[in-house]
């Protein structure tokens, strides 16, 4: 075997080197292959399923003394009066912007992204048949992060409660339909 026929193609079952490859190989992004790839793409029910989050509470936070708030991906909710502010509204029209936040409130915004993007992803997976499921995971898992993240920022003030629901409605999602 010359150093040609080395620089050609990749080792055949004999050891040498073939110029039989197929080009499509190098193109796949989250196929299923006969090495063990993933082949997880999302479903009707996936799709579904990661919907559904969006009437979850993924966090409930508690002041001592006063009625539990909820935290949803679109906004809060306060039950016991029935008042609703949307995301979008405590961003930018109770407080002083995205950057004005302490850390731990910016990661709900954030994990709401991350939680929009796998949710896009999935649509990808449903409508187009494309999708890397590996993205979609990592997309969830860090919104679930999120969703700890403020509730442990939250409770570490006085008389706080945290209870950060929306990490393990995500983190079993990603697991119940990717793994």
């Amino acid at each position: 075997m010359d150093d040609a026929a080395r620089e050609r193609g990749r080792p055949d079952d004999s050891g040498d080197f073939n110029d039989t490859h197929d080009s499509d190989d190098f193109d796949r992004v989250g196929d299923s292959d006969s090495s063990g790839g993933s082949d997880h793409t999302a479903t009707p029910r996936t799709l579904l399923l990661l919907f559904s989050l969006w009437l979850v509470p993924w966090s409930v936070l508690v002041v001592e003394g006063r009625p539990a708030t909820l935290v949803f991906p679109w906004g809060l909710f306060d039950p016991s009066v029935g008042r609703l502010v949307s995301l979008y509204s405590y961003l930018f029209e109770f407080t002083g912007g995205f950057g004005s936040l302490p850390a731990y409130l910016r990661a709900w915004p954030t994990s709401v992204v991350a939680f929009l993007l796998a949710t896009l992803s999935a649509a990808g997976g449903v409508l187009v048949n494309r999708e890397d499921s590996r993205v979609t995971v990592l997309l969830l898992v860090l919104a679930g992060l999120g969703q700890l993240s403020l509730a442990w920022g939250f409770a570490q003030q006085p008389g706080r409660v945290a209870i950060p629901v929306g990490t393990l409605a995500l983190w079993t999602a990603a697991w119940v339909r990717y793994r």
